[in-house]
């Protein structure tokens, strides 16, 4: 989900290992270890609670926002396949 957050909406935590995921092994499934968590579970708590705020609302923002396109882009996709069918029910 890295491409969902940025260094303004959040923290990564380093993915130490990649595992296919069981049933779907073309999804990876990403590892982490404790140590990762607790290091980047440090640094976001070093980030002043007013910018932690700012960064959780550009993160609602941004998702927001990205729900909102997908809407728009799934919507065009399902007029179209609505015009298809009714095209293809007329013949």
């Amino acid at each position: 989900m890295n491409e969902l957050i940025t260094k303004d909406t959040g923290v990564l935590i380093p993915c130490t290992e990649e595992r296919p995921k069981p049933k779907s092994p073309d999804v990876k499934l990403c590892i982490i270890k404790t140590k990762d968590f607790e290091k980047s579970m440090d640094q976001i708590l070093k980030i002043p609670i007013e910018d932690r705020l700012k960064m959780g609302q550009k993160a609602f923002n941004d998702y927001t926002q990205d729900t909102k396109f997908f809407i728009q882009e799934m919507s065009k996709v399902l007029i179209k396949i609505n015009k298809m069918i009714k095209r293809v029910s007329r013949n």
